[in-house]
C-alpha cells in the first residue's frame, strides 16, 4: 500500500505487519508542488525478460502545481516530470490501466490521457479528452479497460470508449460535484459514485438508471466494492462515518464512526478481502 499527503512524501505499507517499507521525499521542492493529490500504481506488465514485478515500486503522483510525476520507490528517484496543467489549475485524480494508459482528472475542462513505454518507463501524450465541466476523479474500467468514467463538477458521470474514440454516454444523477467512483468489479456496468451532496448513488450505465443511498451528513469521499459480496458496497465521507450497504435493498447494514477527520480514501487488504484501511484529514490510516 502506498500513501501520500500534504507534507510532499509518498510513503509504502507492508500490510503484513503494518511497517513503513520506503519514503519518498523531495527536500528541494516548495509550495504546491510538494501537495500530493493522489497516487496510481503501475498495472502494466514488465517487457519479456525482466522479473514480473520490475514494476512493483512504480508510482504516479500528481500535484496541486499541475505537475505529474512517476516515482521509482525503490530507488527513491524521479523518472520523469510532466507540467500536465497551469495558470493556477491543479490535478486532482488518477487511474492507470492495464494497457498502460493513465487517465488525470483536473481543474480545467479536458481529461489528459497518458501512455506509459515500459521500455523507457516515461509517459507520452495519449489523448486530450474535452468536457463541459473540471473532473474531480476518474476510473478505468477493469473487466473492460478501455472504458473510462469521469466524474464531473456538474454532476455528469461521462463515459469514454478509448477504443472507439468517443463519449459514449454522459449520465446525470445529481447537480452536485462527483467526488469519487469506482466500477463494479464483476459487473462492468454497473458503477459506483459518491458527491458533494452527501449522497451515495449506484448507476447501471445499461438502463441508465440509478439508485441512492442516503446516510452520510457530509460530502462522500470514498467507494470500495466488495471483492467476495457482490452486493456489498462501503462509502465513506467528510462527517467520518463509514457505512456498509446492501445495494439490492438500499439497506445500510453497518456503520462506524471512525475517532478521526473527514475520510479521504479506502483500500482492501489483497489477501483479506473483508480488511479495510482508511485515510483521514488527521494525517491518519486506520
Amino acid at each position: 500500500m502506498v500513501s501520500t499527503g500534504f507534507d510532499g512524501t509518498i510513503r509504502k505499507w507492508n500490510l503484513k505487519n503494518f511497517q513503513m517499507e520506503a519514503i519518498f521525499e523531495e527536500r528541494n521542492t516548495q509550495g504546491r508542488d510538494k501537495i500530493y493529490q493522489h497516487l496510481a500504481w503501475c498495472l502494466v506488465l514488465p517487457p519479456k525478460g525482466q522479473p514480473i514485478d520490475a514494476f512493483a515500486n512504480i508510482v504516479a503522483a500528481c500535484t496541486s502545481a499541475g505537475t505529474l510525476k512517476l516515482v521509482d520507490l525503490a530507488k527513491n528517484k524521479i523518472l520523469q516530470t510532466l507540467q500536465v496543467v497551469s495558470n493556477g489549475d491543479f490535478l486532482l485524480s488518477l487511474d492507470w490501466n492495464s494497457a498502460g494508459h493513465l487517465a488525470i482528472g483536473n481543474t480545467t475542462k479536458t481529461v489528459y490521457i497518458k501512455k506509459f513505454d515500459p521500455v523507457s518507463r516515461s509517459f507520452s501524450d495519449a489523448k486530450n479528452l474535452p468536457l463541459q465541466s473540471p473532473t474531480r476523479c476518474v476510473a478505468w474500467n477493469p473487466m473492460q479497460p478501455h472504458l473510462l468514467a469521469c466524474g464531473t463538477f456538474d454532476g455528469r458521470i461521462v463515459i469514454y470508449d478509448q477504443e472507439r474514440d468517443e463519449i459514449t454516454q454522459q449520465l446525470k444523477s445529481t447537480q452536485s460535484r462527483i467526488l469519487c467512483l469506482q466500477w463494479h468489479p464483476h459487473f462492468d456496468y454497473i458503477i459506483a459514485a459518491g458527491s458533494f451532496d452527501n449522497i451515495v448513488r449506484v448507476l447501471d450505465i445499461k438502463m441508465e438508471g440509478f439508485k441512492e443511498l442516503t446516510f452520510h451528513t457530509d460530502r462522500v469521499r470514498s467507494l470500495m466494492w466488495s471483492t467476495e459480496i457482490p452486493w456489498m458496497l462501503t462509502s465513506g465521507a467528510d462527517d467520518s462515518r463509514q457505512a456498509v450497504w446492501d445495494i439490492r435493498s438500499r439497506v445500510m447494514i453497518y456503520s462506524t464512526e471512525e475517532p478521526s477527520l473527514a475520510l479521504t480514501s479506502f483500500t482492501l487488504h489483497p489477501e483479506r478481502p473483508f480488511t479495510y484501511y482508511s485515510s483521514h484529514f488527521d494525517a491518519s490510516i486506520i
